[in-house]
């Protein structure tokens, strides 16, 4: 299987994305334990096209069939495994039948995150002002992005 629950030996590669300098920007830091209660809770997910991992998703289930993407990353950003893994992730949690909406956000200034999520079918819903705190302190505003079964169904089965 492509995507899969997290096992203590991804960690070092999905700590070696998760902290990389360029992420640091649009990825909340790392907090002891995480991966850990991710693999746990069955919400932290590997991506292992080929057999070898290339990026990793974090989720949040908000209500029965709600659930958010919170984190995600790939090894080879710009070469199209944003929108691969993406595809995954909402192929694996739409297999459920009882799955109606899967929502994301991005700051304002990510651009590059945005037209994915847009070309995925994901549609802006709104803006959180001030909803994120960088590192270096900067309070950011948020796209907030969602996309819902009927959506996804009729995206799905246009590339069919």
């Amino acid at each position: 299987m492509e995507l899969d629950i997290a096992r203590p030996a991804d960690y070092a590669f999905i700590r070696t994305i998760w902290d990389r300098p360029e992420n640091a920007r649009f990825l909340t830091p790392l907090e002891d334990g995480e991966l850990e209660r991710g693999t746990a809770e069955g919400t932290l997910l590997v991506w292992k096209p080929e057999g070898r991992a290339a990026g990793f998703a974090s989720l949040i289930n908000w209500l029965p069939g709600s659930y958010a993407i919170a984190e995600m990353a790939v090894e080879a950003p710009g070469k199209g495994q944003g929108l691969a893994l993406l595809s995954t992730v909402l192929a694996r949690l739409f297999a459920d039948p009882l799955t109606h909406r899967v929502a994301l956000d991005a700051t304002v200034d990510n651009a590059a995150a945005i037209r994915l999520y847009e070309k995925a079918g994901f549609v802006r819903e709104g803006v959180f002002r001030d909803c994120w705190r960088r590192a270096d302190g900067e309070l950011v505003d948020c796209a907030f992005m969602a996309i819902l079964r009927r959506e996804w169904e009729r995206l799905y089965k246009a590339e069919r």
